[in-house]
């Protein structure tokens, strides 16, 4: 494009012009989804796991795990809850279909902690806590 006609599709009218400024924003969905079946916390435990490479935990070897038939009903849960989020809470059009790309497991031991990270090939990125233990005192 020369200079003219980068000059022709410049808006003129100061209204049109769009700006996006999110100041740091991180806006965070809660849901509470209820107590997770004990076959979902069995299923979860017996998937195959290996220890993260900067050693902070354990993760599924599998990586598409809601694809598993052992989850196909958390994989439903989780698709409600997204398209909840988007279409209601959002006011994303129906016209719009999302779907979960990947999907894994994570184990976190007292020590173990998840980095600071992104998700480059997603809009939004979720997390489902299937098990929490709470470890208090030194």
């Amino acid at each position: 494009m020369n200079q003219q006609d980068h000059a022709q599709n410049k808006p003129t009218d100061e209204a049109t012009q769009r700006h996006v400024l999110p100041l740091f924003s991180t806006p965070v969905y809660l849901a509470h989804l209820g107590e997770p079946q004990e076959s979902l916390k069995e299923s979860c435990r017996k998937l195959d796991y290996h220890r993260y490479g900067v050693d902070n935990g354990w993760v599924s070897q599998n990586k598409y795990a809601l694809d598993l038939p052992q989850f196909v009903e958390t994989k439903q849960l989780l698709k409600r809850e997204l398209d909840g989020f988007l279409h209601e809470v959002l006011s994303v059009s129906d016209n719009f279909e999302f779907y979960i790309t990947n999907s894994w497991v994570q184990k976190h031991s007292k020590t173990d902690h998840a980095q600071s990270h992104y998700h480059i090939n997603s809009l939004i990125s979720g997390v489902y806590y299937v098990e929490v233990f709470i470890v208090t005192g030194k």
